[in-house]
C-alpha cells in the first residue's frame, strides 16, 4: 500500500483530495475479492467523489459517491447515503463464479451490478487506488478526508460476512505498512 501524499496518524490515515492510498499486485485474483472499509470524507461537494478507481486513474469508471449516494459507474446508483464528517462502512465484493458485483453501504446491501458495471470492478494492472479521481478530468472528482481501515479479502464475502464485519469490524484486524518502496498487507482471510 502507497500513500499519495496524506498522514497516519495512531488509528487513520488522514487525506487532502487526490492524497489517497493505492494497492498494487495485492489481489489474488483480480475478478474475485472483497474490499471493506471504514472511513469518512470532508465534504459532500464536488458532486461526485472517486472512493475506488480501479484502472490506474486512467478512467472515469470507478466506485464513487455521487451527492451522498454510493454508485459503480458506469451502474446504477445504490440505496443509502453518506454525510460529511461522519464515518461510513464501505464494502464492494466481485464474484468471478457468477460475475456479479454487490456494493454495501454500513452493513447493507446497497447495490448488485451485473455486465459492464461488474466489470469496471475488475482493477487493469492489479491496481486500486483509493480516493484519488481519474487524471482524464483535471482530477477534480475527488475530496479530502479520513480511513480507520481498509480489508482485502480473497473471494467475494457473503452479506452475511458484510454485515457481521460492520457490527464487529474484522475478526483479525487488518495490519499495513507503508514504507517507501516496501508494501506488507495482512489479507484477513
Amino acid at each position: 500500500m502507497a500513500s499519495d501524499g496524506g498522514a497516519f496518524t495512531a488509528s487513520r490515515y488522514t487525506f487532502n483530495p487526490n492524497q489517497g492510498l493505492r494497492l498494487s499486485g495485492g489481489l489474488t485474483d483480480t475478478t474475485n475479492y472483497s474490499v471493506v472499509m471504514t472511513a469518512s470524507i470532508n465534504s459532500l461537494s464536488p458532486a461526485f467523489k472517486k472512493v475506488i478507481d480501479f484502472q490506474s486513474r486512467t478512467s472515469d469508471q470507478g466506485l464513487y459517491f455521487v451527492g451522498s449516494t454510493p454508485i459503480l459507474i458506469p451502474g446504477a446508483a445504490g440505496a443509502g447515503a453518506v454525510a460529511a464528517n461522519q464515518d461510513f462502512n464501505l464494502a464492494l465484493t466481485r464474484d468471478s463464479a457468477t460475475g456479479i458485483t454487490r456494493m454495501y453501504l454500513n452493513g447493507v446491501l446497497s447495490q448488485t451490478y451485473s455486465g459492464g458495471a461488474s466489470s469496471a470492478a475488475i482493477p487493469g494492472g492489479n491496481v486500486l487506488t483509493f480516493f484519488e479521481d481519474d487524471l482524464l478530468f483535471g482530477s477534480g472528482e475527488a475530496v479530502g478526508g479520513s480511513v480507520h481501515y481498509i480489508a482485502i479479502y480473497n473471494g467475494a464475502l457473503t452479506g452475511a460476512d458484510v454485515n457481521d464485519i460492520f457490527i464487529n469490524g474484522p475478526a483479525v484486524p487488518p495490519t499495513v505498512s507503508v514504507n517507501q518502496g516496501t508494501r506488507t498487507v495482512d489479507e484477513g482471510l
